[in-house]
C-alpha cells in the first residue's frame, strides 16, 4: 500500500472516529435547555430543604382577601398566600432573592403587587424570609413556592420546591375571612 493511500485510510478513519466521538456526546449530554434547567429540591412544610447556596425552609402559610403589608392595605380580587420561610445560606451572605408560587392547576404566579422581604444573615446563620403572592383561589390546591438565591438568573442553580399544603378547604376558608392579614416583618435569627 502506498503512503498517498495509507494517509488516505488514516483520514477515513480519524473521521469516523469524530462522527462517533459526536454521536456519544450528542446522546449522552443535556439537549438544549435542559442543560440549563434549574435543579429542584423538593420538600414539604416544616421540612429542611438543602439546597447548593441554603438550607430552606418554609415554617407558616397563611392566606387571606387582604393584607396589611408594611402599614399597606392590599385588596385582592383573588387571595393572598403569605409565605414564612427561613433561610441559612452555605457560603455567600446572601438569602432568598426570588420567588414564585406554582398553582395546582399549573399557571405560575411571581410577586407583581406582592413582597419578599429578608433579614440580613452570614452563611451559618438563619434568616428569616416573607414571601407575599397574589394568586386566582382556584389555583391554590396542590400549590407550591419555588424559591432561588439569585435574583436574576434561576438557570442551571438549585431550587428548592416546596409544597405549601393548601388544600380546597384551606382556600374556602381564607376566602371567609373579613379581617385583613397582618404580613409579618423577618426576623435575623429566623421566622418564630
Amino acid at each position: 500500500m502506498s503512503t498517498s493511500t495509507r494517509n488516505r485510510v488514516a483520514g477515513v478513519l480519524l473521521v469516523l472516529a469524530a462522527l462517533a466521538a459526536g454521536r456519544f456526546l450528542d446522546e449522552n449530554l443535556p439537549a438544549g435547555g435542559d442543560s440549563l434547567r434549574p435543579y429542584d429540591r423538593h420538600g414539604l412544610v416544616q421540612m429542611a430543604v438543602p439546597t447548593r447556596w441554603a438550607d430552606v425552609e418554609a415554617v407558616r402559610v397563611s392566606g387571606a382577601p387582604q393584607v396589611i403589608d408594611r402599614d399597606t392595605l392590599a385588596v385582592s380580587p383573588g387571595l393572598w398566600v403569605v409565605v414564612e420561610v427561613n433561610a441559612t445560606p452555605h457560603v455567600d451572605p446572601f438569602t432568598i432573592g426570588w420567588a414564585e408560587l406554582r398553582g395546582g392547576d399549573g399557571r405560575t404566579y411571581s410577586r407583581g403587587r406582592g413582597s419578599l422581604l429578608c433579614s440580613a444573615t452570614n452563611p451559618g446563620l438563619t434568616a428569616g424570609c416573607v414571601v407575599t403572592i397574589e394568586a386566582a383561589p382556584e389555583s391554590l390546591p396542590g400549590s407550591s413556592i419555588a424559591l432561588s438565591g439569585n435574583a436574576m438568573d434561576q438557570r442551571a442553580d438549585d431550587m428548592a420546591v416546596i409544597d405549601l399544603g393548601i388544600t380546597q378547604e384551606v382556600v374556602d376558608h381564607w376566602l371567609t375571612l373579613t379581617d385583613p392579614l397582618e404580613v409579618p416583618l423577618p426576623v435575623t435569627g429566623g421566622q418564630p
